[in-house]
C-alpha cells in the first residue's frame, strides 16, 4: 500500500515511487504510515517577457511565477422562519410563513427546497412560489426556471423566499396545542453541491388563544301583551357565540307555566356570520345547530297557542 509522505519523519521503507513531484513512501508496517489529505486548489500562473537586445543581435527573454491558493470549499446554508401572525391565534384564522435561505459559502448550491415538520393538527404547510431574495454578488447568477417548490441555483451571498399557509383549527385550541399553548413547527431546508448535501433548520411557534367558550341567547315574542285563547304566539330565540372558539351541539330547551305543550325550538337559521366567513355550519334542520363559529349568530323558532285554561289559571 502507498502512502504520501508527512513531514520530515524518516519512516522504515522498502522503497520509494515519485509521480508528479509527489513522493510516496511504501512503509511497512503500515501502523508506521501517515495519510495528508491535499493542499487547497490554486491559481497557477506564468508570465514571460521577451526584447530584443541593441543591435538586434540577441534576444532576451524572462519568466516569472505566481501561485494564488483558493479559500477551502465551505458550503453553509442559513434559514429563517417568520410567522406574520403570533400573538392569540384562533380557530380559524390564517398563519402565513415566510422562509429566508441564504447561500452563506463560498460555493454554488443546488436544488433547494424546504420540508415543514408542524405540531398542528390541520393540513400542514407547504412552501410555495419561491423566489429570488437578495442577488448580491454577480447579477442573475442565481436561476430558477419553474415554479416547483425547489429552487434551482443559488449562488453564494445570495437569498431565496418561500411562502405557505395554516389556518389553525379547533382541535389546535381546544387541546391548547400539545399542551404548551403554542404550535410550534420547524422548517428544513436541504441543498447539494459537488461535494454532497448539507441542511439548515429554523423553528418558529404562534400563541393560541386560552379557550374561553361562551353564549349569549335572547328570547322575544311577536305578542307580548292582550293574548286571549287561541292567539298563535311565535318565540324567536337569538344564540351568539361571544366567546374565542367554537360551540358544537347547540340546542335549545323552553320550559314555561302555561297549560300547553311547551314550545318546541326549531327553524334554526345562521343570520349572522361576523367572524371567520362560512366557518358555521349545520348539516341537518333537526333543531339543534352542529357547529357555531365566534362572533356568528343563530335563530330558532317555536310557537305556543293560548289556552283558554292560561286565560283562567293564571289570571
Amino acid at each position: 500500500m502507498i502512502f504520501p509522505l508527512r513531514g520530515s519523519r524518516r519512516l522504515p521503507s522498502y522503497g520509494t515511487r515519485t509521480s508528479k513531484n509527489i513522493a510516496f513512501i511504501l512503509c511497512m508496517p503500515i501502523s508506521l504510515c501517515s495519510f495528508t489529505g491535499p493542499a487547497n486548489a490554486a491559481i497557477d500562473n506564468i508570465v514571460t517577457v521577451t526584447g530584443t537586445s541593441p543591435g538586434g543581435k540577441d534576444d532576451v527573454k524572462a519568466e516569472a511565477k505566481e501561485s494564488v491558493t483558493l479559500a477551502k470549499p465551505d458550503p453553509l446554508l442559513k434559514v429563517s422562519k417568520v410567522a406574520d401572525r403570533k400573538i392569540e391565534v384562533g380557530v380559524g384564522e390564517v398563519v402565513t410563513y415566510t422562509y429566508t435561505v441564504y447561500n452563506a459559502g463560498n460555493v454554488t448550491l443546488y436544488k433547494i427546497n424546504l420540508a415543514d415538520k408542524h405540531e398542528g393538527t390541520g393540513a400542514t404547510p407547504e412552501p410555495k412560489e419561491e423566489k429570488l431574495f437578495e442577488d448580491n454578488n454577480f447579477k442573475d447568477d442565481s436561476k430558477d426556471d419553474v415554479a416547483d417548490g425547489v429552487w434551482q441555483v443559488l449562488a453564494p451571498g445570495d437569498a431565496v423566499q418561500w411562502q405557505a399557509t395554516y389556518t389553525v383549527t379547533y382541535d389546535d385550541v381546544i387541546n391548547n396545542g400539545n399542551g404548551d399553548g403554542t404550535i410550534e413547527n420547524t422548517a428544513v431546508v436541504r441543498a447539494s453541491h459537488d461535494g454532497g448535501e448539507i441542511e439548515a433548520t429554523a423553528t418558529e411557534s404562534i400563541d393560541l388563544v386560552d379557550p374561553k367558550p361562551q353564549l349569549v341567547v335572547e328570547k322575544t315574542a311577536d305578542k307580548k301583551s292582550g293574548v286571549i285563547a287561541g292567539d298563535i304566539i311565535t318565540y324567536t330565540y337569538s344564540i351568539t357565540n361571544a366567546g374565542n372558539v367554537p360551540i358544537l351541539n347547540i340546542s335549545l330547551a323552553d320550559s314555561h307555566n302555561a297549560s300547553g305543550p311547551a314550545p318546541v325550538p326549531s327553524l334554526e337559521t345562521l343570520i349572522s356570520d361576523g367572524g371567520i366567513p362560512n366557518d358555521s355550519k349545520d348539516g341537518v334542520a333537526d333543531g339543534k345547530w352542529d357547529y357555531l363559529g365566534v362572533k356568528d349568530t343563530i335563530t330558532f323558532q317555536a310557537t305556543y297557542t293560548v289556552t283558554q285554561s292560561d286565560m283562567d289559571s293564571l289570571q
